[in-house]
């Protein structure tokens, strides 16, 4: 399937993976917090050097995803229970949830946005 080409309004789009942990602060996680709030705080940056150029530059923050990085911690009763307990949601999320975010944010339908952080976390963040 052919794609239609870009109106010619739309140059471009960058999204960077950044974390949840870009956003609040992760106990003992100190180097990973510090280095996701580079990412978070690099996409804004950017978004305002590219704007005028119709380059867009979002950053998807993603919580806990049943990956093999929370895989230890999901193995572990306690800890599954307090990640549980962390999360809004009633599942921890898969990488398939922060995908779909990313191909809204890299296609017309994300036309109007730049230097935005979306939150892919099951409402942790929205304690």
């Amino acid at each position: 399937m052919a794609s239609e080409p870009l109106p010619s309004s739309e140059r471009s789009w960058i999204v960077n993976i950044g974390s949840i942990g870009g956003l609040i602060g992760l106990a003992l996680e100190p180097s990973y917090c510090a280095s996701k709030g580079a990412v978070v705080n690099l996409t804004r940056q950017v978004a305002v050097d590219y704007a005028p150029y119709k380059i867009h530059v979002n950053d998807v923050c993603p919580g806990f995803l049943a990956t093999a990085m929370v895989r230890p911690f999901l193995e572990k009763t306690e800890k599954n229970d307090m990640v549980h307990a962390l999360t809004q949601w009633p599942n921890v999320g898969i990488l398939e949830d922060v995908a779909k975010v990313v191909l809204v944010l890299a296609s017309l339908a994300g036309s109007w946005m730049t230097g935005s952080l979306l939150n892919v976390d099951g409402g942790f963040c929205a304690k």
